[in-house]
């Protein structure tokens, strides 16, 4: 073989398996529908509904598994609300629901956690962190649809701030608008 041709084919023997792997390494999650987030807060509550239940009857395993479940779920969540990857009729109301779901499930998980013993406080405590990411993280879509909202107003385009730039006046700099001049009088008649 010519060295030419050697080394293209050593280049691809090299390239294709990095290229093949870097193409399917992430895969693209499809957005939650409002459907599932709502099946998903639902299943939340009945988790740990479940998990205080077998706390009480001192089951640690299945308790232990209870809270790793919710925390998996809640945290699918937390990622998808990050991300933006959801889909709603009612953004802002499904977001308040999922911020009201997730403080109602904290003040559950603070309440296991205060009950449970210490060899299951640890998973405890990362539901308890899931919890607050979800809360965090419903927050902080509402903020950004708000911000949208107010800079993308109906039948506007552009930001609030470039609109108005123009219209600021600042004393002791030249006026964004010019000013009516004053007419002059006219000279006294005699």
């Amino acid at each position: 073989m010519k060295p030419v041709l050697q080394s293209s084919v050593l280049l691809i023997g090299v390239m294709l398996p990095v290229l093949a792997s870097s193409y399917t390494a992430e895969p693209v999650q499809k957005p939650l529908a409002e459907k599932e987030i709502v099946t998903i807060l639902a299943q939340s509550d009945k988790l740990l509904a479940r998990a205080q239940r077998a706390q009480q009857r001192q089951e640690l395993a299945e308790f232990e598994k209870l809270v790793s479940d919710y925390t998996q779920s809640v945290t699918r969540l937390s990622q998808a609300l990050e991300e933006d990857r959801f889909e709603a009729a009612q953004r802002e109301k499904l977001l308040w629901r999922v911020d009201k779901s997730a403080l109602k499930q904290r003040t559950a998980l603070e309440k296991l956690l205060r009950q449970s013993p210490k060899q299951v406080q640890v998973a405890v405590e990362g539901a308890l962190e899931a919890a607050r990411r979800a809360s965090r993280a419903a927050l902080a879509a509402i903020t950004r649809l708000r911000e949208k909202e107010f800079r993308l107003g109906p039948g506007r385009s552009g930001s609030f701030h470039q609109e108005r730039k123009e219209e600021v006046y600042v004393p002791g700099t030249p006026s964004p608008r010019p000013r009516p001049q004053p007419k002059p009088e006219p000279p006294p008649e005699h």
